[in-house]
């Protein structure tokens, strides 16, 4: 929209100095307004529908993103609570051995 009143500013000065008479200068600058204008504002809509689907998918994508690393997080949480419930398996083992070999006992007396 900007270019186009620009355009036509410039336009309009153009030919209001070739001319010699500023008013055919502000003639044709309206009109040239008047004929660029549906042109500028189609091309807004359609930039700005672009722009706002391209938006959302950015958003959808985001919200995507969060819930995924919220999904995460809890099911580390979760893993870590089971963790901590579990009880150990702690097996005491009150054997005791016993050798009755000499030559084993002189061995481990060296040493």
């Amino acid at each position: 929209m900007l270019a186009v009143i620009l355009v036509c500013i410039v336009v309009g000065a153009i030919a209001g100095a070739v001319s010699g008479y500023p008013i055919i200068g502000w003639f044709i600058g309206i009109v040239l307004f008047l004929v660029g204008l549906p042109g500028a504002l189609i091309s807004l809509f359609v930039h700005d529908s672009i722009s706002y689907a391209q938006d959302r998918a950015d958003d959808r994508q985001i919200m995507a993103d969060i819930e995924a690393d919220i999904r995460a997080e809890e099911h580390e949480y979760c893993e870590d609570r089971r963790a901590a419930q579990r009880k150990p398996d702690i097996t005491y083992d009150n054997r005791q051995i016993h050798f009755h070999n000499d030559e084993y006992k002189k061995r481990m007396e060296v040493r």
